[in-house]
């Protein structure tokens, strides 16, 4: 038996979510169909258009059949296009979770599309949200980090020490700091999410995709009563960013 242990469950692609993309290659078909018929376009038009069609179509389709992610007993396996990738949840060192607002949702599809990345020393490997049960894997993989960090991550900070969660610090007394500037918690007011970016205090703004283990970080931030502005919503995908009164922030920084 291997590190990983038996394997629990694998999870494939759920095809409903690209339901849109093959909906619209059959109608453009259609379309183009009907404009030969009529004599509206030249045949070798049409043979071009659904060529590109259906390259489109593959070019998405294709590497989503080779997506899976397998649960194990003690981790888990991410299988993309590229290869096989396993991680023992012992050895997560970070999970990262990118957010942008999805363009075209389908009815009853989350209005935030997410990206999660796993980390362990060099290795690195991400999970899209079209992968069944989703937030099942990130909750598995958030507890994980938590477990192998969280108390003493958690120690550190309460101890007045600097805790660094990707380009955000964060101490005790002092607040919050990205790169020179540090805001004060008292100064901090509502933290939300705004296109992709989590948004703090005044109007200052971080990629949301490069803040490490955001559960974690959201931990601390509730610790210090920070109002946390639709952040847990957004974190599930079911929130496209902060309400318009926190977006109407200023002199934003990237």
């Amino acid at each position: 038996m291997s590190a990983l242990g038996e394997p629990c469950k694998t999870l494939g692609v759920r095809w409903e979510r690209h339901t849109n993309l093959l909906l619209a290659g059959l109608l453009n078909v259609l379309l183009w169909t009907w404009l030969v018929a009529t004599g509206r376009v030249c045949v070798a038009g049409y043979v071009v258009v659904v060529l590109l069609t259906k390259a489109m179509v593959a070019a998405v389709m294709l590497p989503a059949a080779a997506r899976r992610v397998t649960l194990h007993e003690h981790g888990l396996v991410v299988q993309s296009w590229s290869g096989l990738h396993s991680f023992l949840f012992s050895e997560l060192e970070a999970v990262y979770l990118a957010l942008w607002p999805r363009p075209l949702p389908l009815p009853g599809e989350p209005p935030v599309s997410r990206v999660l990345r796993l980390q362990a020393g060099p290795r690195m490997a991400s999970v899209l949200d079209d992968i069944e049960d989703f937030d099942g894997v990130l909750d598995v993989v958030s507890n994980a980090v938590n477990t192998n960090l969280g108390a003493r991550v958690t120690a550190d900070f309460d101890a007045g020490r600097e805790v660094w969660f990707g380009p955000l610090q964060l101490h005790r007394e002092r607040g919050v700091s990205v790169g020179e500037r540090t805001i004060a918690w008292a100064d901090l007011g509502a933290v939300g999410v705004d296109r992709g970016h989590l948004v703090l205090g005044d109007g200052l703004r971080v990629r949301f995709g490069v803040i490490a283990n955001p559960q974690l970080l959201l931990r601390l931030f509730d610790q210090q009563g920070v109002n946390l502005s639709g952040l847990r919503e957004a974190l599930a995908g079911q929130a496209t960013g902060r309400s318009e009164a926190d977006a109407a922030a200023s002199d934003a920084v990237e």
